[in-house]
């Protein structure tokens, strides 16, 4: 667990929270996140709150319109 969120520290150190470089690292938090059985609701809400977050960057960096 401790993995997945010092890479995306790093990457998202290195170009900002909001960079589409982080789309992969918030995905495989997500992952992470959905897959554990304790703190269902908590975790849940995380997911959420992921997903988004991932819309966001890929609306802003690729427009409205794309599938991504």
């Amino acid at each position: 667990m401790k993995e997945y969120q010092n890479c995306y520290d790093i990457v998202s150190s290195m170009f900002g929270e909001d960079h589409p470089a982080t789309l992969q690292y918030n995905s495989n938090l997500f992952d992470m996140y959905h897959s554990l059985k304790e703190n269902k609701e908590e975790n849940l809400a995380k997911c959420k709150k992921i997903i988004e977050k991932n819309l966001e960057i890929s609306r802003e960096a690729m427009g409205k319109e794309s599938i991504h």
